[in-house]
């Protein structure tokens, strides 16, 4: 027992201290309120109400009481509240995966507004409210046919429906909504997203693909697709691993929770074998402690949450402000390098791009080097066949102007 309540207290601590962190960066800087990030911290808000409504209650009813102290109301409000941060959870990765779907698929189309978030981070929860509504309605203090249950007039919280039927129909349809079905969303969008920027729909430079590759690149309707693929494919490439890991996280999490509750509910006698509650504790302990991984994932892969956080407790701890002054100084030095090196990758990735449309030009228009759409009239770059003026001195200034003769000093 004092190893299942150090486990639970070290979730619970990890996962309160760091989704705090992820909301106040998020709050604190103008700079991150865009929309992945309102839906992170839309994420962090749900990971908070799991482990405020979850951990605490399950654990002190379950597992060290075996029975429901704190009355009726709790009971229903507890296990409808349960049920929400999760379906939140679940349905706010899914409009971060829709998100950057359509921010890297379609990168012609009008970006997502902040605006357009708020309305999708209030459906969210609406649907979370409406889909769980169920528990909250059938949910109640139910005296148990144990002897000893009745005998000291004690009662579990449970949900009492009319019909087993309908009670098993209804699992399969929360596991498929709050699991499967986000699941399959994000391995659609996400592996889409993946062929995008990491090379199966990359641009191929190869002779035998100039002139179907660099014609649809170049031309007028796509020259802002290139200019969005080729100026910031590092950002978008970032943000993917950082989403990938947090959607394996989810689904390695609660798969085996999950199963069991389907197992419990199908198979009558699975309550009574022998090692139930052990299978029981390590799928709830996995499927909660989900809710602190996602800080951590955002303070490994993401520079801008990792200072966010060494502010914060630059703020709150006075005790440790030299060592963390230190470590800010030195991770804006290394994000410094990094944003230097970025932008020489570019600048020389586009100066390869016209080349080789220059190339392919060439060899369109039979050893004519004049381009028929020049592609630095798309990038407002210099022209690649008269860049001279990049190597050469400019020209000296005129000579200034020589003294006319006046009329009285022409001679006679």
């Amino acid at each position: 027992m004092p190893l299942i309540y150090q486990m639970y207290t070290c979730i619970f601590l990890i996962a309160l201290l760091g989704n705090i962190l992820v909301l106040y960066t998020v709050a604190a800087n103008r700079k991150m309120h865009t929309v992945t990030n309102l839906f992170i911290a839309n994420l962090a808000v749900g990971d908070l109400l799991i482990m405020v409504f979850c951990v605490p209650f399950s654990v002190a009813s379950i597992i060290v009481l075996q029975y429901w102290p704190f009355g009726e109301v709790l009971c229903v409000f507890v296990n409808y509240s349960q049920a929400v941060s999760i379906f939140v959870s679940a349905y706010t990765l899914v409009a971060i995966s829709l998100d950057r779907y359509l921010a890297i698929i379609y990168p012609l189309r009008p970006r997502m507004t902040r605006c357009q978030a708020k309305v999708i981070i209030a459906a969210v929860w609406f649907m979370a409210l409406v889909t769980t509504l169920p528990i909250a309605v059938f949910s109640r203090l139910d005296p148990t046919d144990l002897r000893v249950y009745q005998w000291y007039g004690r009662e579990v919280c449970r949900e009492d429906w009319p019909n087993e039927v309908l009670r098993k129909y209804y699992t399969m349809s929360l596991m498929v909504l709050q699991y499967f079905l986000p699941l399959l969303v994000l391995i659609f969008t996400y592996s889409r997203i993946a062929c995008k920027v990491w090379g199966c729909r990359s641009t191929s430079f190869s002779h035998s693909g100039c002139n179907t590759q660099m014609t649809l690149v170049a031309t007028p309707e796509t020259d802002r697709g290139l200019l969005r693929t080729n100026a910031s494919d590092h950002s978008p490439a970032k943000m993917i691993r950082l989403t990938l890991a947090v959607v394996l996280v989810y689904s390695l999490c609660w798969l085996p929770f999950n199963i069991l509750m389907v197992i419990l509910d199908f198979v009558e006698e699975a309550g009574f074998w022998t090692h139930t509650h052990h299978v029981w504790f390590i799928c709830h302990w996995l499927a909660m402690s989900h809710a602190c991984y996602n800080p951590l994932i955002l303070c490994w892969m993401n520079t801008k949450f990792r200072e966010g956080y060494l502010l914060a407790l630059y703020r709150l701890l006075p005790c440790c402000r030299s060592r963390l002054s230190h470590s800010l100084l030195q991770l804006r030095q290394t994000a410094g390098l990094q944003r230097a090196y970025t932008s020489s990758t570019r600048a020389s990735r586009t100066q390869r791009y016209s080349a080789v449309y220059l190339e392919c030009q060439v060899r369109e228009n039979n050893g004519d080097v004049t381009p028929t759409v020049p592609i630095h009239h798309h990038l407002d770059l210099p022209d690649p066949l008269h860049h001279h003026h990049l190597h050469h001195k400019p020209p000296p200034p005129p000579p200034p102007p020589q003294a006319q003769p006046q009329p009285w000093e022409s001679k006679l």
